[in-house]
């Protein structure tokens, strides 16, 4: 008997340090729900301005408010089990708090600099800026950038018609990457635990869906094709993949595939895929080896003592 009595003024001794804790971080739970609301919010706002159906934009705001409640008490579990040194309960509740931010930002963000990219290079390179509308559609996710590469003023004149045409396609996955490498040098610079995550999830986010991309495009290839070459082969027949490119089944049925329009001028996805791979690797270990993450604050042994 004394034994359930104890267990019960232990539970009880609980739930009130559970609320006393609480209430004493309110002010960090307000200021998530504020801080990654509002971004979350904003990411599916803005990408509701391109979609083409009303069901998908009230989709988009259910998905961010569903996503910052899940990303709020993920961070509040987090910082309430760093007291009691939880360490498999914080990484849980860390990788929790990082797939709700890169399920919104992988159906919104990402899609909306791929497709600002086509848009921004014909905006730069043609004259024809009204036939370049974005759409939208995040369920499941994907996106078009309708362009015509016509009138070309005078830094497409200086570049020609395939160089604009070029450019213009490979600009999206581009757009892409560079806002993945800003955003993993800001991860390597950032001493915020919160913040790092979510940048380090983000340029994930970004990469992983320009690489998936790009071996799609890889698979489209074998199927034109009808057959399988070694990966060797592949990268090394460039030319002879942008003349069989040439074909009017390939134009058609890859007019919308950034990395099928690629292939067609000799930029195989394969080879696509590897540099988005060894660039971020190389700008990681620039980043290591010149600002390591330990030494960032420490003083030379010349100047500590000045």
């Amino acid at each position: 008997m004394s034994g359930s009595v104890q267990e019960v003024s232990g539970s009880s001794e609980q739930d009130v340090s559970l609320r006393r804790w609480l209430i004493a971080d309110r002010h960090n739970i307000m200021g998530d729900a504020i801080a990654f609301g509002g971004l979350l919010l904003l990411y599916s706002s803005v990408t509701a301005c391109f979609v083409s159906t009303f069901s998908e934009v009230w989709q988009l705001q259910l998905l961010s408010v569903v996503a910052t409640a899940i990303k709020v008490l993920a961070d509040t579990s987090w910082r309430y089990c760093s007291q009691y040194r939880h360490g498999k309960i914080q990484v849980f509740c860390s990788i929790l708090g990082a797939t709700a931010l890169v399920a919104v930002d992988f159906l919104t963000r990402r899609i909306l600099t791929h497709e600002l990219g086509h848009f921004l290079s014909h905006l730069l390179l043609t004259d024809h800026i009204h036939t370049a509308p974005i759409i939208i559609c995040p369920f499941p996710p994907s996106g078009s950038t309708t362009f015509c590469i016509g009138d070309l003023n005078i830094i497409g004149w200086l570049l020609g018609h395939r160089w604009t045409f070029i450019i213009t396609v490979a600009s999206g996955p581009l757009a892409s990457c560079v806002v993945a490498l800003l955003l993993l040098a800001y991860s390597h610079f950032q001493e915020d635990r919160n913040l790092k995550m979510c940048a380090i999830a983000t340029w994930l986010s970004s990469l992983c869906g320009e690489i998936w991309y790009a071996f799609t495009g890889v698979k489209l290839l074998e199927k034109f094709f009808l057959f399988k070459q070694s990966v060797l082969s592949k990268l090394l027949s460039l030319p002879e993949i942008a003349e069989l490119a040439k074909s009017k089944e390939m134009i058609i049925t890859g007019a919308g595939h950034d990395f099928l329009l690629l292939a067609q001028f000799g930029y195989h996805p394969l080879a696509c895929m590897a540099a988005m791979i060894i660039v971020p690797i190389c700008l990681m270990a620039y980043l290591q080896k010149h600002y390591p993450r330990g030494n960032r604050h420490t003083l030379s042994p010349e100047t500590q003592y000045v």
